[in-house]
Formats: structure tokens, C-alpha cells, sequence
């Protein structure tokens, strides 16, 4: 799931797009110039926007903080990934390239048109190609993935709706993701509205197609978050479980995918024994304190059994 977290203002907004258009081009590790030798990893252009504004000049590998303006579950990933391979004794270059979309972005990992994704991806969906792939374990297990049911901060009747009637209100969902739509229509969703990416499906909510979309929960002090024109606020105390794990991945094609694997698969395993990626994880909001007792859609999983509360 991807969102834009932060209201810009017209004017900022142009830069914003702007410095997508310009990191299409290209973003890169350690701050370096690209090199004939620099690996190619996809990451999404609203991801690197944030991620850029995010770390403001900072090195990536001296971040310690993980909260503040543009934080967010998938811009920590990318930070995480660098931190990770310095500590896994990577020295490579690493390019960061536009993901074009999910799906495509799995192909090229088969084809070795990159090593790597910045973000984690769910095991559901790569399951049929993990013979092709080095998949590390995973950075959000099974049972820590709960999310926000977000409506139109123009919509307040929205934000009282009870476990009993949400799943009567139509919610929007993208058709590329597998584990969203599955937590979904478990959840007893019976009017599930269908866009092709996140950008979309903000308008269609605009448009009133859809009441509710999901997110991850962001880390501001009211769990609200802006979207284009628009603030979205959560439904009060109502958290969705989206079933599975999320993993990096590293393309065995690659002539450099086992090094650089080894070296991500080592330093993730020091950053978990640190607690560098829950403390991590909370500090961006995605394990959220403040929902630590909502309660969850399906009914079948108790707060009690997730590692991070």
C-alpha cells in the first residue's frame, strides 16, 4: 500500500512531482556518482520522493530516528535495506531505479534486470517464482501487518462505524494486491470496489465510488494523513489484519545476487537482534502504540498474539 502522508500546498506539491520526475533518473547509495558497476534496485517514485524528503541530506546509514515529516512503513524499508547491507559488510554501488509496478517489478527480479526491491514484498504473491529468488527472512511476520480503515475526513458519520456495519460500506482496494483483497473479503466485505493503484483509488474515493480504503497507520498524533487535496482519518477503533509475511528479495540471475544477499541476509539478522526494525517500525507508525487495543477485522486474531504490542 502506498500514500502520500503529507499535505504540501500547491506550490510544494509541484516540487514534490518534480522530484519524482528528477529520481526516475536516478537515486544512489552512499551518495556517490552512479558507476559502471552500480546494481540496479527498484524502489516506487512516490517512495524515493518521500524517502529523499525524509532523510534531507542525511546519510542514510546514520539515521537512528526513524519518526518525523515523511516517515512511513515502505520509505524505513529502503533506509533499513542500505542499513542492513553496511552492516552485512556490503561495499557495492547501489542505483535506485523507478519500480514501474508491482508485478513487473517481480519479473524483473526473475530476469535479473535488478537484484533487489527496496521494499519487503509478500511472500503470497512471489510464492510461484521463489524458485528464481534469495528471499530473506521476513522484516513483518506473520500477525504484525494491521492497518487503518480510512475515510474522507469529510465524511465524519464514517468514523463511528462498529465491527457489526463497517463490512456493509463499499471499501476500495487495487486488483494487484493479493493479500489486501484476500484480508478483505474475509473480513466480510461484501462490496469490494477495484482500482489499479493507490493514486487511483484515492480518486475514486474522492468520487465517492468507495467509503473506505485501508492504509498502514502513519505517525502523526492523530493517525490522520493527506492525500492529494484531501485529509484522510481512520474509522475509531477498528484495525484490519492482513494476513502473511513481507520479505526482501534478491534475483538469482543476477552474477552479484548471492554476494549481495548474503551480506542483506546478515545484516537484517543484526539489525533484528539489535531491535533496530520494530523499533523501527514504530517510530514510522506502522506498529502503532495508540491502536494497540483496537479491535481487529477478522475477529480471529487477539492483540495479545502480536509480537509488537
Amino acid at each position: 500500500m502506498l500514500y502520500t502522508s503529507h499535505r504540501e500546498g500547491h506550490a510544494k506539491r509541484t516540487g514534490r512531482w518534480l522530484l519524482v520526475f528528477l529520481l526516475t533518473a536516478f537515486a544512489v547509495f552512499s551518495h556517490g556518482q552512479v558507476s559502471d558497476n552500480a546494481i540496479n534496485v527498484a524502489v516506487a517514485n512516490d517512495i524515493l520522493a518521500d524517502y529523499q524528503l525524509f532523510l534531507d541530506g542525511r546519510n542514510p546509514l546514520t539515521v537512528k530516528d526513524y519518526s518525523g515529516t515523511h516517515s512511513r512503513r515502505d520509505v524505513i524499508e529502503v533506509i533499513l535495506f542500505q542499513q542492513a547491507l553496511a552492516a552485512g559488510g556490503f561495499e557495492g554501488q547501489i542505483n535506485f531505479v523507478p519500480e514501474i509496478s508491482y508485478r513487473r517489478s517481480l519479473r524483473q527480479l526473475i530476469s535479473g534486470q535488478i537484484i533487489s526491491t527496496g521494499t519487503t514484498k509478500w511472500y503470497l504473491d512471489f510464492e510461484p517464482l521463489k524458485q528464481h529468488l534469495f528471499i530473506t527472512t521476513p522484516l513483518i511476520r506473520d500477525g504484525e501487518f494491521l492497518v487503518g480503515l480510512y475515510h474522507l475526513e469529510s465524511r465524519p458519520e464514517l468514523a463511528q462505524l462498529t465491527i457489526a456495519n463497517i463490512t456493509e460500506h463499499p471499501i476500495i482496494t487495487s486488483l494487484q494486491w493479493r493479500a489486501d483483497i484476500n484480508a478483505i473479503t474475509t473480513a466480510g466485505f461484501n462490496n469490494v470496489v477495484y482500482g489499479s493503484d493507490w493514486r487511483s483509488m484515492l480518486r475514486m474515493l474522492q468520487a465517492g465510488r468507495g467509503d473506505i480504503i485501508a492504509a498502514p497507520f502513519p505517525n502523526s498524533a492523530n493517525l490522520a494523513m493527506e492525500a492529494d487535496e484531501d485529509t484522510l482519518t481512520p474509522v475509531q477503533n477498528i484495525r484490519l489484519h492482513i494476513p502473511g509475511q513481507r520479505h526482501w528479495l534478491v534475483s538469482q540471475t543476477h552474477p552479484q545476487g548471492q554476494h549481495l544477499f548474503q551480506a542483506l541476509q546478515k545484516g537484517l539478522s543484526a539489525l533484528r537482534e539489535q531491535g533496530t526494525v520494530i523499533r523501527a517500525y514504530r517510530q514510522a507508525g506502522f506498529f502503532n502504540n495508540k491502536t494497540q487495543h483496537w479491535a481487529i477485522l477478522p475477529p480471529t486474531i487477539k492483540p495479545a498474539d502480536l509480537s509488537f504490542d
